[in-house]
């Protein structure tokens, strides 16, 4: 239900009309399904079994994952798109935003660590998370590639470590899950590894020079502009021009 509700009505994809927005959903939801079993055998099934904390499971599980899907929403003011350094440098607020979230994480995964420890099952997660490390590391030194972090993959990163029967692993889950279902269905199952142009989108900005403009003429029926010639040493192939919103 959950991802039907993102993927027709609370975060639909771009599509001009609905036939064609419901057959990218389905198409989408069966790797998701496969995936989700492949998550739910491994991390939801060992935290929910005899389990009676039914209160407990309701609102922090279910209202977590219903928070997680619906984060355009709930984590929108979140002035953070892309972590790239570029969009860091220009998004305000983005950097100390980051920061937050940082030692936001640290703490939760300190705490999920703790209860690691106290159930004996530390060291499997070491080596499942060291190996999960190692495999990021090799993605980030792939040269002409960067990686990059989706709802859906950083999901299924932490997923694995929410299996304990706590209260607040369930609601880590619950988000997580949410997360995963906002992901896959407005976005599909996109590569964690992008090329920049890739990265930056149709629509982000080139961070490239700006032209010196040296004079401009107004008139009644046109404006006449001119602008020196830029930096042979920097290169360039053309000069974009937006006015009132039109490139």
């Amino acid at each position: 239900m959950l991802f039907f509700h993102v993927g027709l009505v609370s975060d639909p994809p771009t599509n001009t009309d609905y036939a064609s927005l419901s057959s990218l959903i389905i198409g989408r939801f069966l790797p998701a399904a496969f995936v989700a079993a492949v998550f739910y055998r491994y991390s939801i099934k060992p935290q929910q079994t005899n389990l009676n904390a039914y209160i407990e499971r309701t609102i922090l599980w279910l209202g977590g994952a219903w928070v997680g899907s619906l984060n355009n929403y709930t984590f929108d003011f979140i002035p953070i798109q892309r972590l790239t350094p570029s969009d860091l440098r220009a998004q305000p607020g983005a950097r100390l935003a980051l920061v937050i979230i940082v030692v936001g994480l640290f703490s939760i995964a300190l705490g999920q660590v703790w209860y690691l420890r106290l159930e004996g099952r530390l060291p499997r997660y070491l080596a499942i998370y060291s190996i999960m490390g190692s495999f990021l590391i090799i993605c980030v030194i792939i040269p002409t590639l960067n990686l990059r972090i989706h709802h859906y993959f950083l999901a299924l990163l932490l997923l694995p470590g929410t299996r304990i029967q706590t209260r607040p692993s369930l609601l880590y889950q619950g988000i997580l899950v949410g997360l995963f279902i906002n992901g896959t269905a407005r976005w599909g199952f996109d590569s964690i590894l992008q090329t920049t142009s890739e990265l930056r989108g149709p629509d982000g900005p080139l961070h490239s020079s700006l032209p010196n403009i040296t004079s401009v003429i107004p008139t009644l029926s046109n404006i006449t502009f001119s602008w020196a010639l830029p930096p042979l040493k920097e290169g360039y192939d053309g000069i974009s021009m937006l006015v009132n919103d039109v490139e």
